[in-house]
Order: structure tokens, then sequence, then C-alpha cells
């Protein structure tokens, strides 16, 4: 193929760089694209793709493969975008109704996902497939349940098959359970294993041949033989002599046992001769034998860390992989089942897209159909597939060079998670190179300025390294981008990278030291014009676990704020809840939803009670869970009892209003039934927010279809905004998201958060690396065999890998000016960096111990020429107050809109005679509501500042950022604090404490002593003439001290003991401690912990 006139005219009309329109006309070679971070990837990619279509390619014929769906619908529509703008800047006629025919043909365009492709081939012959035709791709939820029941179904037949027991006794149930399913979850991947003849020798065997066939190795070894007694005892001392001659004599020992074949015997020998023999070298300080004993030494530590220092024992490893057919045998019994439950669904999962697509592109006339089919073939993102894929890919192109063109970029590869293998795309890229196809390099970034790309080059190159290893395809080394613009934008000053770092007692108050830093310098470069407009910042994590104190920090400071999390609004716990209380009221024959809404934390029931709700008679079919509500419930325990009333009366209630009104009251009147405000008012964060927003975009869908509104919300999940948390305009805020969601985004200010992040390597039961085998580690025995600490190594270094390319994308977002923010804490007292944030600092050759209490004054000079910022402190940043914007109020205030839908469609509404409102209020003694006084009480007392009688409101203010949403429980719950702190000031406690020459709120401690290890704050610590006091305050509401059960009594008087024997270990002196009751018959009570 040649590329047409049309097609050169049209790539000359868009003026692209010379890589770009070489990746865009290439058409005898196949071609290979490393596009760098903002080199213009999807104007290439879309380039090439018109000009397909400008040769004459049908849009049919011409398959363009995206990582994600979304990616597809917007490569879509800037195909459509293209073409129209061509048809309407086109004045030849003959040219214009050319693309017109292409813009009418555009709907059966192949663009879209892998998946989708391999569903189209399947659904093409489903007789060579063997499959329904009608079938439908499970969604990955509903799959996951039918992975656990194909397990809980193995499960049972295991526990009746007596050739089974040496499985069970050798683990759990559950754990059983968890590597059954993790095996289910990467089932191809264990097919690939089970089918190859793997063998535990052979793999052990190549790893020990590369150490006994290393030259240092072989030439230390020889040169400790050459030397006699007589050279040895003048080189060394008398220990070194006997360490080298016990040395020599192992190694005889450990070469005699490798040559036998027995591989598990020889990482035992090699072993005990590293932590036995050579546990302490001993000699002379300029001994060559010895330094020799160091170098073997330092080479085995680099081969052989995998082994660690638990004994090997041969006898076990047998013992353990005499279980492995057991295991194969249970795990194929659950693949059976998992088959037969996705026929009896007529469903296939992605896993079985690829499968089958791969199986009939094995059949020789289905391959040269498709091959017919497809005259190009497009793939994006190729750095995230697998083996598979490609394999699908290369059958779709092979032999038919000028056919292929994927585009991709190793050092973007970040979704290992998925199965992705960074390792695929560098085999195509030299695949590719080998057969002369074009390898291509867009290195020109449109996206940072020079001084930021030198900047961020100097941190990645250090981290990533800038050499290829060609042992280890999966490690991507670092290489720089070349700026298209010349400066920063107007404005923005220098230096362009700064690293904002908070020490604090632990980690958790460094967090908040440096969330408020960084809240303080954002709101520091907006004031001075560097930053425009909020929308221009985006805080990129690597979890969202952080999000709450970043959140808390932005709010704090004024900063308007959405936060974009990958699993999305409406995947929030809270939220699918009470969507699944609306599904469950819409349709209550829905068995499903009926699960989700006893199962809520509105209802309760336990998995038993509903079990036994749908079967009351084990003799007799199943029923339906809502008939079952309304029949005898006496077979349920009675906290089920309870839960099923509960249900049955909210259905009662709320029934038959669905359809009547709008979504909006409808989900408004069952959280208030369900008193679902209340519940989530005790949750650690802020989650009744994501509630009133819920009921806000409700009400702005002007829905009165449930129906309706639950299918508006699927098509608007995969926004995945939680903008309960920040204004409804995501575009006025700063946003919050994880490094995963930011992927082919930019930001001018981009914000590395929670960078000191500590880094948890999974140390799961099982492992698989495809290619290298799995292994498990059993309950019975305790023991890692030699595969799995291998394959944990590995795997390690894999993960260790793409960790780093996480970095190199989190910081290549940027366009104008990156920041980094981390927590610094103590240990051993010293403090010291994780994460990132170590590698960051060991980069700039600086100090975690003592950069809080010496902290740079002036910019550090980085090799590129560039400065670098850093800013270190150990206190929170105080910020003068500032209201919120507007949008951000509507949220934090409680609802007053809802008063207005319900004054606005009363009168709409037909009459409600099966409600009566007054259910549909909280009540203000429920838990949640008592918990939230507790938690109001001791933030006043924290800060010892006591609120006047007339100083209500902050006091109502305080319990609304603390949950309390509705008027009555929160007024509840704040008047009750006044009464207590009232209480407290006319107690002569009040004076001793306010009197006290030291006073410590919120005191953190840690007492180690196992199994007991354990950490919290006691309330207040503080020292009189007679000595140092805790004080430990209850809000328990009793009769009479002598009413207190014993259960409580133990449980207070061993917090009181935790806490005198955490101040004897940091103070070194012995505490008396109190418990202080606030609500004893309407009176305050001291009780010291000896009477407890």
């Amino acid at each position: 193929m040649q590329l047409s006139q049309r097609a050169e005219l049209y790539l000359k009309s868009l003026e692209l760089i010379p890589q770009q329109y070489d990746a865009a006309s290439e058409r005898a070679r196949d071609v290979a694209v490393t596009a760098g971070a903002g080199s213009g990837k999807t104007r290439t990619l879309v380039a090439r793709y018109l000009s397909l279509l400008a040769d004459g390619i049908a849009p049919d014929a011409l398959a363009a493969i995206t990582f994600t769906e979304k990616a597809a619908r917007e490569m879509r529509a800037r195909v459509r975008k293209e073409i129209r703008g061509l048809v309407l800047k086109n004045d030849s006629p003959s040219e214009r109704s050319f693309w017109q025919a292409l813009e009418r043909r555009m709907d059966a365009a192949r663009i879209g996902t892998i998946h989708a492709l391999c569903a189209e081939m399947l659904r093409a012959h489903p007789a060579e497939a063997a499959i329904d035709p009608q079938f439908q791709v499970l969604e990955e939820g509903l799959a996951a349940i039918a992975r656990a029941d194909a397990v809980d179904a193995a499960l049972a037949a295991a526990a009746l098959d007596l050739s089974m027991n040496p499985l069970l006794r050798a683990f759990s149930t559950r754990n059983l359970t968890t590597l059954l399913t993790q095996m289910l979850n990467k089932r191809l991947d264990v097919q690939d294993w089970l089918d190859t003849d793997f063998q535990i020798q052979t793999l052990l065997t190549a790893q020990l041949r590369i150490f006994f066939e290393n030259q240092q190795i072989l030439s230390i070894e020889a040169d400790l033989a050459c030397m006699d007694a007589a050279a040895i005892s003048q080189d060394t001392t008398e220990k070194g002599v006997e360490q080298i001659l016990a040395f020599r004599s192992g190694l005889t020992l450990l070469h005699s046992v490798f040559f036998s074949g027995d591989a598990v015997a020889t990482c035992q020998q090699l072993q005990t001769l590293r932590t036995t023999t050579l546990g302490r070298l001993v000699g002379g300080k300029n001994s060559r034998t010895k330094e020799m004993l160091q170098e073997w030494r330092d080479t085995y530590d680099q081969c052989f860390a995998w082994l660690g220092k638990t004994a090997i024992l041969p006898d076990v490893e047998i013992e353990i992989n005499a279980i492995l057919p057991l295991i194969q045998q249970c795990f194929r019994t659950a693949q059976k089942n998992y088959h037969q439950i996705l026929k009896n669904q007529q469903a296939l999962d992605f896993d079985d897209l690829e499968r089958g697509a791969v199986q009939l592109l094995s059949l020789a006339h289905i391959r040269t159909h498709w091959q017919n089919q497809v005259q190009a073939l497009l793939v994006d993102e190729f750095q995230d597939t697998n083996q598979r894929q490609r394999s699908i890919v290369e059958a779709l192109t092979a032999a038919q060079p000028g056919k292929l063109f994927v585009v991709g970029d190793a050092r973007q590869s970040i979704y290992r998670f998925r199965g992705a293998d960074v390792a695929v795309f560098r085999s195509v890229q030299t695949d590719i190179s080998t057969r002369g196809g074009l390898l291509l390099d867009l290195n020109l970034t449109f996206r940072s300025h020079p001084a930021l790309l030198s900047g961020m080059g100097d941190l990645l190159a250090p981290i990533m390294g800038i050499k290829d290893d060609p042992q280890r395809p999966f490690q991507v080394p670092f290489t720089s981008l070349n700026a298209s613009r010349t400066d920063a934008l107007t404005g923005v000053q220098a230096p362009y990278v700064e690293i904002l770092l908070g020490a604090g007692e632990d980690a958790v108050k460094g967090r908040e030291i440096s969330a408020s830093l960084l809240a303080a310098r954002l709101r520091t470069l907006k004031e001075n014009g560097e930053i425009k407009a909020w929308q221009d910042v985006s805080l990129l994590l690597h979890a969202s676990t952080a999000f709450g104190i970043y959140e808390d920090a932005l709010e704090t400071a004024g900063i308007p704020y959405v936060t974009v999390a990958g699993s999305g609004f409406y995947e929030r716990p809270e939220i699918r809840d009470i969507l699944n209380l609306l599904r469950a009221l819409a349709d209550p024959w829905d068995d499903l939803a009926m699960v989700g809404l006893l199962r809520s934390p509105a209802v309760g029931m336990s998995d038993p009670g509903i079990t036994l709700l749908r079967w009351p008679d084990p003799k007799s079919a199943a029923i339906s869970l809502h008939l079952a509500l309304s029949r005898d419930l006496t077979h349920l325990s009675l906290p089920d009892q309870r839960a099923a009333q509960r249900a049955h009366e909210l259905f009662a209630a709320l029934a038959t209003l669905v359809g009547r009104i709008p979504v909006a009251e409808v989900l408004q009147r069952l959280a208030g039934f369900s008193l679902y405000r209340a519940i989530l008012a005790a949750a650690p964060q802020r989650t009744w927010r994501n509630l009133e927003k819920l009921l806000q975009d409700a009400y702005a869908s002007g829905l009165y279809s449930v129906h309706a509104y639950l299918e508006y919300l699927g098509r608007v999940r995969e926004v995945g905004a939680r903008e309960g948390e920040a204004p409804g305009e995501a575009e006025e805020a700063v946003q919050l998201m994880t490094i995963h969601k930011s992927k082919g985004l930019e930001f001018p200010f981009v914000v590395l958060a929670d960078a000191g992040r500590m880094e948890r390597w999974r140390a799961g039961r099982w492992l698989l690396l495809p290619g290298n085998g799995a292994a498990f580690k059993t309950d019975q025995p305790e023991y890692e065999t030699l595969l799995l600490r291998l394959l944990r190594q590995q795997d390690q270094e894999r993960e260790a890998a793409e960790n780093k390319r996480l970095l190199y994308v989190a910081l290549t977002r940027a366009k104008e000016k990156l920041i980094v923010s981390g927590h610094l804490s103590p240990s051993y007292g010293k403090y010291h960096a994780e994460g990132w944030l170590k590698e960051l600092l060991t980069t700039l050759d600086l100090n975690a111990e003592t950069l809080p209490l010496e902290p740079p004054t002036q910019p550090l000079h980085l090799q590129g020429g560039q400065t670098l910022q850093i800013q270190v402190t150990t206190s929170q940043s105080s910020l003068p107050f500032q209201p919120l914007p507007q949008k951000i109020s509507e949220i934090v205030q409680p609802s007053p809109w809802v008063e207005a839908i319900w004054e606005e469609k009363q009168q709409a509404a037909p009459p409600i005679e099966s409600v009566e409102l007054t259910s549909l209020l909280p009540d203000p003694h429920q838990p949640a509501a008592q918990s939230t006084t507790g938690k109001l009480l001791h933030s006043v007392l924290q800060t010892w500042h006591f609120p006047e009688p007339d100083e209500q409101e902050v006091l109502l203010r305080a319990a609304l950022e603390l949950g309390l949403v509705d008027d009555v429980p929160r007024r509840t719950a704040v008047e009750k604090v006044q009464v207590y702190l009232q209480r407290l000031q006319r107690h002569p406690l009040y004076s001793e404490i306010s009197q006290a020459d030291q006073r410590h709120h919120e005191v953190p401690y840690e007492v180690e002593d196992e199994p007991l290890n354990d950490r919290g704050r006691l309330d207040i610590l503080y020292h009189t003439p007679q000595g140092w006091k805790i004080v430990d305050f209850k809000t328990d509401r009793l009769d009479s001290l002598q009413k207190l059960d014993s259960e409580r009594r133990a449980t207070y008087r061993n917090q009181l003991q935790r806490y005198i024997q955490a101040v004897q270990t940091q103070l070194g002196v012995t505490p008396t401690a109190q418990i202080c009751f606030l609500d004893v018959n309407g009176r305050l009570e001291l009780m010291d912990w000896q009477t407890l």
C-alpha cells in the first residue's frame, strides 16, 4: 500500500512535526511509536486513522484498539469532528462528497477496546467457538460473585472427598477460599501454568547456575583453592585461617551437592555456608583472603537475597509440594463450576473473550477471514497489553508489512495489577525493528517548559536509572523529553520544582502538617497571581487513603476542591447502600437488590438471617425475600427479627411513593426513615456529604421514575467524581485524584501529594508470575517454600519498577510547576522518610534526620542548572478563616433546599396517608448521635476553651462538621455537651487542671509489649505539686458508680493501666490516673483506677 494523494494532502494540512508525519504516513512497514508525555500521541493516532480512510480503507476495515471504552468514545468523537471539519472546509464537490460518505459510515467503524473486537469475532463464529452468539459480557462485579459461588461449591465438594483431607489440613477454610479465588481471578495464567511441564528443580538450577558461572565467583574460588596453608597463614590471622579452611570445605560439599542435581539441597548448603561460615568475617585488616570472602559474600547477597534467613527444610518442601496436585484438582473443580455458572447465564467474562479470540485465530480459515476483514490495525496504549492480547494483534497482522501500527510509552506502563506486562511492548518494538519496521520516538513535548523538564529529569533519572538492562525488560530507564516552547507561562516564577515537608510526632500528624503547609502554599501562589484559577491545580496521590487529610486542609484554607476517585462517586459504600435501598423500593421482587437492602446499615440483617429468610424450610423451595418479610419471622434470631421488621416498615411507609413523587423526595424520605444520616454521622470521614450531594443531583435530574433515574446513574457513573465532598462544578476547584486516574491528563500545577507514603509489598499466600510458575504458603506447616521466596523477590522487583514508572507518570502531568508534598515522622527518636520522598531526598543528598532542625535556607541547585525550593515545618500552618465559595457552603450546610422541595412539591404530590412525617425524623438518642456527642466534647476538652452559653453557634457548627446534619440531633448533642462542660467547670477538677504548671491534651502514646502492642491518645496529662496525673473523660449515662457493670470496669481499668505504663515508659515517672464520669445521675464523679 502506498500513501494516496488525498491522504498526503490531508496530512500536510495538519502541520505535523516530522516524526508525527512519518508515523502517520508510513505504509510499507509496521510502525511502533514511543510517545512521550504530552508529545501529541492522540493527534498522531487520529492523523494516521484519517489518512488511512483517505487512502480508501473502509471504516469497518480499519480497526483502532483503545485501552478503555471511554478512550474509544473520545477517539470516535474526535474522528467524527475531524471528518465534519473536512466536509465543511472542502470546496471541491468530489472531496466533500467523499468525506460526507465516510461520515455516514462511521457508525460501522471498528473503534473500541480489544475485548469489543474479541466479542465481535466470537459472535461471528459461534459454532467454532462453541458459544451462544447471544451471549452477554458479564460485568466484573457479577463475575466476582460467580467466582465466589464457584469456589464455595468446589470447597463443599472437597469437604466430602477423603482424598482432599491433606489439602484441608494444610489450609484454613478462609485461606483456601482466598487462594482459589485468586487463582480464578487469573485463571488463564493459571491454566497456562497447569499446561506447562513446570519443574521447580529446573527453575532453581537456572538460578544456581547463574551464580556458579559468575566470573568473579569462579575467580575467587579458584584463587582460594590454589593457596597453600603457608600462604593463608601469612595473609590472615589464626581465626581467619580457620574460616578460610571451613569455607573451602563448605565449597567442596556445595559443588558436590550441586552436581548431584539436587537444587533444594544446594540452596540449603549455600544458605548454611553464608549464614554460618561467613556470618561474621574475621582476619587481618589488610588480609586479601578476607577481602575475597567479602566479595564472595556480597555476590551471594545480590544473587540469593531471596533465600532469606529462614532455614531451608527439604522434607517440608517435599511435604508441601505433595499438596500441589490437590490444589490443582480443587482449582479445576472451581473453574468447571465457574464455567457452568457462566453457561447458565449465557455469559462470558473478559478472560473468555481473550481466550476465545486466541483459539479462533489459531484456525487457519478464521485467521485468514479476519486478516482480510481488518486491512489496517492501530493499537493505542500498547504498553498496557498482555501476551494474549499481543498474540491476537499479531495473528491479525502476520506477514503483512505496513498493516500494524502500535503506539505507547514503556515509561508510562502502570497497570500491572490488571495483567499488563511492559515487557510485551518492548518485545514487540524489538520484533518490528528486526523485521525492518519503523521505530519512532516522539520526544518533543508540547506540555512542559524546558526549565521544568530539566528539574524533573534531575529527580527522575537517578531513581529510574538511565541504562537499559536486557536481563530485566520490566525495568524501563528514564529518557528525557525536549520542550516545544521556551518559557513558563507568564507570571509563574522559579523555582519550578518545590518540596514541602511536614514533620510530626507520628505519621498521621506529619501528614496533617504537610497538607496544611501545602494548602498555605497554594493560597500564597493564588494570591500572588501564579495560580490563575483553582482548576489549574491537581493533587495526585498514589492511593485514595490520604484523600481525607488533604481535603480537610484545603477546606480549612477555604480552597474549593473536587475529588476524582478511581472507583467513582457512585461506587462509594454509602452511595451504594442508599441506591440499593432505592432499587429494592422500585422493584421489591429483585432479590439481589433486596439482599443489598437487608445487608445495609439501615436494616442490618446478618447473612445467615438473609439465608433463613429466603429458605425458611430447608425442604422447600426458596421464596421471595420481599414476600418473606410479611410472613412468620420467629425462626430468625431476635436481632434479625428486628431487622426484618425495620425492612417491612420501610416498605410499608415508602413503597407506595415510588413513581408518585420525584426521586429526590423518595431519596430524602428514605434517608430520613432509615436514619441513614445518623448512621453516617459516626463514620470517620464526612460521608454524609456524599449523601447530601446525591440528593442534590437527584433533585437536579427532575425525574419521577426510579428506573429512569437508575439508568441515568449508570450513564454518569463513568465520570467518577466524588462531588459530595466538593463543589458541583469541577472547573472551579482544585482536583484530587489518584495517579492512575490522571493518566492522559495534564495540569498547569501538579502536586505529588503524600509522597512519603510507605510502600507495602503484597505478602499473600499465593503468587503466580507468568512464565516463572506459581507457589503458595500453607497454614500447616507454616513455611515458605524456596519457589515462593524466589517468586516473591521477582514480583517485588517488578512492583518496584512499576512504582518508579508511576512516579514518572505523576511528575510528567505538570505543565508549569511541580510541588512535592510529603511528611517525615520519627523512628527511635530520629526523623525518617518513606516511599518516593525517601528516594527524592536521597537523590538530592538530603538527610531526613536533620531536615526539620536545619532546613535549607536557600534553593538547591540541580545538576541541569535549575533550582529547587524546600520548605520544612513541624507545626500546622495557621490560616485566617475564609468562608468557602457559595457552592461549597451549600454542601457544608444542612439542606435547606430539601425543605424547598417539600414546599414546592407538596401541592403536586398525591395525598400520602401511610406515612407519618414524625417517623422520618432522626432519633437524637441513636448511637450515631451519641458518638458525635463524645467527639464534640473531646474537641472542646482538647483546646480547653469552653464556649459561653450564648456561643452555642460555635458548637453547632462543630457538630455539623462532625456529621450531625439534621437539626434535632445536632442541637440535642450540643445541649448535652454544654451541660457536661458546665458541670465540669463547677467541679474542683476544672480548677486543678486549669492551674497545672504543665498540661497536655490528646497525648499520643505507644506501648510495645507483644502481643498487646497498643497505641492511641489519652485525654489529659497534667502536672501538679503532687505529681503527674491522667484524667480520662466518659459520657456514659449511669445511675450510680455502683451500677457500672464488671465488663466496663475491667475495660476502663485496663485502659488506665496502659496509660500509666505509657507515661512510665516515656517520662520515667508513675502518674495517678482517674476516670471522670460526666453523667452519673446528673453529677460529675471521679474514680481512681485502683477502685475500678
